[in-house]
């Protein structure tokens, strides 16, 4: 039963959760967890997009720079 309540909770969306944590007391410190592993995760995408964005845009001024260069001679 404990691992449905925590595989329902980890699937919710956040008024679920809260609803999940008010009922379930004994389980808040697992709640916890997930909502920790959740933010870790969206933390490191956030920091990954946001690196393969500038990386991308570096890339693409990089070579329009080079190229208008190129054109201009």
């Amino acid at each position: 039963m404990m691992g449905e309540i925590l595989k329902q909770y980890t699937g919710a969306c956040t008024n679920e959760r809260l609803h999940l944590f008010l009922q379930f007391p004994d389980l808040r410190r697992f709640f916890q967890e997930i909502d920790r592993k959740d933010l870790a995760y969206h933390k490191a995408s956030k920091s990954l997009r946001e690196e393969h964005n500038k990386a991308k845009y570096s890339f693409t001024f990089y070579y329009s720079e080079e190229f208008i260069t190129e054109s201009s001679r």
